[in-house]
């Protein structure tokens, strides 16, 4: 712990540049944490690559059927890696 940050026994009264500090500290900290879930996905649904791409289910169909596309079908449902 930091000495100029206080414990929960201290007898040192909290002032409010301390909570503007710890304020800030904790925004920083979730907003790393926001930033290291927020990874691309790895697989992406049928409906998610014709969005992106612009393209008609037809031609993703297309894609898939001449190797244009590699893809993975689990369970029924097809994933295209990113």
């Amino acid at each position: 712990m930091e000495s100029n940050q206080h414990n929960l026994f201290s007898k040192t009264p909290l002032t409010q540049r301390d909570l503007q500090d710890f304020k800030n500290t904790l925004i920083l900290e979730i907003k790393e944490l926001i930033l290291i879930k927020e990874k691309p996905k790895k697989w992406l649904r049928s409906s998610e690559v014709i969005d992106i791409l612009h393209i008609s289910a037809g031609t993703l169909q297309k894609f898939r059927c001449n190797k244009t596309l590699s893809f993975t079908k689990l369970g029924g449902i097809i994933y295209y890696n990113q």
